[in-house]
């Protein structure tokens, strides 16, 4: 998977920010603690597309807003992607709502995902071959648990290897 943009909007500090990575090759982020980098980098991309992150959902929206959402588009085989997760606190329960895009031929988004949450969710984690656990644990470096393979118990880091060569 290669990201091409992230959208955030009032996600942690990120109020209205749009990354475009669509040209980058390899980059290195920096910056001074705190000023949202694995906000955006890392929790944003795993809540838009597994609906997880470091922290509840709804402590990462921003402070005093009721509506937060996450667009991420990548590129996986050839193909470009587009999933978008908000959520909202305008509700006791809260609302959430997932869409899973693809970019046909002709350059226009398709739905591929399903009408319910959990068959959309299903629908992400079938094209990655991957869900939550494995892209925190492979994919991302996740600040305070960087060591996450290393510190799983054997039989989860078989479970984790499986799933990385695609035996399971």
């Amino acid at each position: 998977m290669r990201l091409l943009r992230i959208e955030l909007e009032n996600f942690g500090s990120h109020q209205n920010s749009s990354i475009d990575l669509s040209g980058i090759v390899s980059a290195t982020v920096s910056g001074k603690n705190g000023s949202g980098k694995s906000t955006a980098f890392v929790d944003g991309v795993l809540w838009a597309l597994f609906g997880k992150c470091r922290s509840d959902a709804d402590a990462m929206m921003t402070h005093e807003k009721q509506r937060m959402m996450v667009t991420v588009e990548f590129s996986l085989d050839g193909a470009i992607y587009r999933v978008s997760r908000m959520r909202s606190k305008t509700t006791k329960a809260g609302k959430s709502e997932l869409v899973f895009q693809a970019m046909n031929e002709t350059a226009h988004w398709v739905a591929v995902g399903g009408h319910k949450l959990t068959e959309t969710q299903e629908a992400i984690k079938s094209v990655l071959g991957a869900d939550y656990d494995l892209c925190a644990t492979s994919n991302f470096l996740i600040q305070g648990k960087a060591d996450k393979f290393s510190t799983a118990t054997p039989s989860e880091r078989k479970a984790i290897m499986a799933q990385v060569l695609r035996l399971d």
